[in-house]
Parts: C-alpha cells; structure tokens; sequence
C-alpha cells in the first residue's frame, strides 16, 4: 500500500503578501459646519488728534511752551537799545572832548577819558546784543519745532536757531523760517517784514560806527566823529523800532504756532 503525498503548502505563507483589508468605502471626512464667524473685523484703530508717526515729518513731540522765552527776548532788546542810545551820547561827548582838546581848552586826559567810556559803552552794547541774540535763536528755534510738530515740513529748526549767526544770512533766514512756521499752521504775522526791515537798519548803523570810529587826532576827517554819533543816535532809534516790531511779531507767532 502505497503512502498518499504530502498536502501543498497554504497560500501566501512565508515570503507572499497578505490580502488588504476591505472596507467598502473611504470613511466620510467630518463636516464641520464652515468657518467660525466672529461677526466681523474689528474696527480699525483711530490716532488720538494731533499725534504723528514717528519718523515722518511732523514727529517732533509735544508742543513746547514759547512764550517765556519771547518775553525775555523783548526785555534783552530794550537793554540792547537803551545801551545803543548810550553809545551815541557817549560818542557825541567824544567829540566834545576832541574838539575842546584841539582848541586847547582841555587836557589830552579829558579825551581819553572820553574815549574810554565811549569803549566800554560799545562793550556793554555788544554783550546785551549776544545775549538778546542767544535769546532770539532759542525762540525761532522753539517756533520751528512747533510748527513741525503741527505737520509743517518746510521748516528747519536748526536753520531757525544757525541762521542768525550767518553773515549776511542773518538778515533773512532766521525771518524766511518765521515766516515758513506762521504760514504752514494757516496764520499771518505782519509785523515780521517791517522787524526785518529795522533789523537791517541796525546793522547798517553799526557799520557806520565802526567804521567812523576810527580816526587820528591829527588826522581827523571834517566832521567825521560828531557823524560817527550821529549814527549812533540812528542805531539806537532802529534798535528802539525793531524791539516794537518784534514784540508784536512775537505776540502774533506765538499766538499762531503754539497757542499761547
């Protein structure tokens, strides 16, 4: 009797794939009703008035008083022209002495005594004049910055406070950013044109002095000292004007670019 074979191997054993699991479908992706309303973007956010972005034109803080500094500029200017009204006295009594000195009335000590007080009257009018000067560059400056800080871009506060100090340019560019300032916040000063005009006449006056001053005893021209005080007494009226003006220029600007 013969032994019947072996059975065949079962299939997919050692080495074959298993059969993939059947589900029918892809299980369904879950729903889940669209995107969340929140009811809307929420509202934009509003400047407070009167703030501007640092970094643009404008952003130069908050608005700085500038009315103390006015007031002492206009006290420095009425020293300033009470000192100039002293150099011309002191000039005409120069040349009183002079005179008096050649016609052999007085001694030689009487004109330099004369001529010493002349000096120191021009010392104490060239320091009150810095001071007043020091003065209206920190105010002209302090009104540029305000205007910048009211969105006013065409002005320099550092043209305002430096153009005074200028040569030649001083006798427009620290008025030119007036003027920019009080036009860029929409007001008019008026009184800037003719505190421009007398400022110009001071220093006109006090090239003449100057120029005048200079003379020899024994080479005197005409005339030339009792004209040196004439200009003297014509610088300290202009001086007298200009503070005028620029008391009103100031009340005006004040008021227009920093309110007060």
């Amino acid at each position: 009797m013969s032994t019947p074979p072996p059975p065949p191997p079962p299939p997919n054993s050692f080495g074959g794939q298993p059969p993939q699991p059947q589900y029918g479908a892809q299980p369904p992706q879950p729903q889940y009703g669209g995107q969340p309303q929140y009811g809307g973007q929420p509202p934009a956010y509003s400047a407070p008035p009167g703030y501007v972005p640092y970094g643009t034109p404008g952003a130069q803080g908050a608005i700085k008083p500038s009315k103390g500094l006015s007031k002492v500029m206009i006290i420095l200017f009425g020293v300033t022209t009470a000192a100039a009204a002293l150099v011309g006295l002191a000039l005409f009594q120069r040349q009183g002495a002079v005179d008096d000195y050649l016609a052999g009335k007085t001694p030689l000590s009487d004109v330099n005594d004369a001529d010493s007080f002349a000096g120191l009257a021009l010392l104490l009018q060239f320091a009150v004049t810095v001071a007043a000067a020091v003065l209206t560059c920190l105010w002209t400056k302090r009104i540029a910055e305000n205007a910048q800080a009211r969105g006013v871009t065409n002005v320099s506060p550092g043209l305002a406070a430096g153009g005074w100090f200028i040569p030649i340019g001083n006798l427009f560019i620290g008025f030119d950013q007036l003027r920019k300032s009080v036009a860029g916040v929409g007001g008019k000063s008026p009184s800037v044109t003719i505190w421009q005009v007398l400022f110009i006449a001071e220093g006109i006056a006090i090239v003449a002095v100057n120029r005048l001053g200079q003379f020899d005893l024994n080479d005197l021209q005409g005339n030339q000292l009792r004209n040196q005080g004439i200009a003297g007494l014509i610088g300290a009226a202009c001086y007298a004007g200009a503070t005028v003006f620029a008391a009103k220029t100031a009340k005006e600007i004040d008021a227009a670019v920093t309110g007060g």
